[in-house]
């Protein structure tokens, strides 16, 4: 808050620890996918880690979803 951030983007569990310190004092979104590899990798297989119903219980303005292009898991 004090960095002058305009949103805070995070995966459920940081979110749900500061939810009720900063609702309605910055706009929250909720990253609902996860990737935990930190190389390159041929066919990514992401986790789903969050829900559009999480989102709205935690009062985010929005959820974030990254896409893996090319990937057979992309679906």
């Amino acid at each position: 808050m004090e960095a002058g951030g305009h949103d805070y983007a995070a995966p459920f569990g940081f979110l749900e620890a500061g939810a009720r310190n900063f609702a309605g004092q910055i706009p929250l979104i909720l990253k609902v996918n996860d990737h935990d590899l930190l190389m390159d990798e041929k066919d990514p297989l992401q986790a789903l880690t969050g829900s559009v119903y999480e989102a709205l219980r935690l009062g985010c303005v929005s959820i974030g979803f990254t896409i893996y292009p090319g990937s057979s898991h992309r679906f």
